[in-house]
């Protein structure tokens, strides 16, 4: 586990999407209108953010469902700015530490994954996709996720 670094004080490695992954983002980061407004009312958006794209989009990133994990399943996940670990509790109830938000083990809800809109796709860790964890009253909305492993797996490498 030496290069899972929690708390965000470990060495920051840059964050590398498969070209998948970066076309989900850059759709949705890149400017709410695909093109200019038309004096017509007509308003185009990007694929990801209308619920046809975002259940396409979505579906087609690697992922995992908490629901079908069993209790005490750690996974650690990498987003481009930090790292957490998390600690299945039952369904969608998780202890999490990592990043600025969770410096020390949190009982907490992951509400899912979303590109950041507000679909979410429920119980869900996904790549490319942003963590939706709910803490002491307060929605946290981590950056996209890199990387998704368990402990166990990790520490086989």
């Amino acid at each position: 586990m030496s290069d899972i670094h929690l708390g965000g004080t470990g060495v920051k490695r840059p964050c590398r999407l498969t070209a998948v992954h970066e076309r989900f983002v850059a759709q949705l980061l890149h400017g709410r209108l695909a093109g200019p407004v038309a004096k017509t009312s007509t308003v185009l958006v990007p694929r990801a953010a209308t619920l046809d794209g975002f259940v396409a989009l979505s579906s087609a990133a690697d992922g995992i469902s908490l629901r079908d994990l069993d209790p005490l399943t750690t996974l650690l996940v990498r987003t481009c700015n930090s790292h957490y670990r998390i600690v299945i509790s039952q369904n969608t109830e998780v202890f999490v530490q990592g990043g600025q938000f969770f410096p020390d083990v949190t009982a907490a809800r992951l509400e899912g994954s979303s590109f950041g809109g507000s679909f979410l796709k429920v119980g869900w860790i996904g790549v490319g996709l942003r963590m939706e964890i709910w803490a002491n009253d307060l929605r946290i909305i981590t950056s996209p996720v890199c990387a998704i492993d368990r402990e166990s797996d990790a520490r086989a490498h």
